[in-house]
């Protein structure tokens, strides 16, 4: 099913037509058929996606995409980050570096059979 027929359904579903939902949003009689031929603008889809209720996903692929679940970030990661993108590419690249290497050497020093409260022998 092309995208134009799945906007055609979308919109048979809200008891429309193409023509009452170009109508809608200002678009010229016709608009949304010559996106058989030709590919819509990203605005003119993302107007389209969001009144008929969906996403652009689905309008191009018939499929919801994914969503990722958001990470959790502390407050310290949070400022951290801020940081980091502040600086340039050059420099990023330094401090992962960096990271990586204060992270190795932290693992190097953990002694895998005693807890954080008791000494190595």
């Amino acid at each position: 099913m092309c995208m134009v027929d799945r906007i055609r359904e979308l919109a048979n579903g809200m008891n429309m037509s193409i023509t009452a939902v170009e109508g809608a949003l200002g678009f010229g009689n016709g608009t949304i058929g010559k996106w058989t031929k030709q590919s819509p603008t990203c605005d003119k889809l993302k107007k389209v996606a969001d009144y008929l209720g969906t996403s652009v996903d689905y309008i191009l692929s018939g499929e919801e995409a994914q969503k990722t679940p958001a990470l959790e970030i502390s407050e310290n990661g949070r400022e951290m980050l801020r940081y980091f993108e502040s600086l340039p590419e050059r420099d990023q690249i330094l401090l992962i570096g960096e990271a990586r290497g204060l992270q190795l050497a932290t693992v190097g020093t953990r002694n895998p059979g005693v807890s954080s409260g008791e000494k190595a022998v």
